[in-house]
């Protein structure tokens, strides 16, 4: 699952942690976009067919 949090500049954070994984995340300007983002890279993740340029 994703954790979406907000950062001391205003900007939010979403961040994916699973087991086997290397942990993955990306920040945003708002939260619906860190979320959107979330939501289309975790399925992928499941997958395994996450890109590369994903991972930070």
């Amino acid at each position: 699952m994703a954790t979406i949090s907000k950062l001391p500049s205003g900007r939010f954070r979403a961040q994916i942690r699973r087991k086997g994984f290397a942990e993955i995340h990306q920040i945003f300007n708002s939260q619906a976009e860190a979320e959107a983002w979330a939501n289309d890279v975790e399925p992928r993740l499941l997958g395994k067919q996450l890109l590369i340029r994903y991972f930070c």
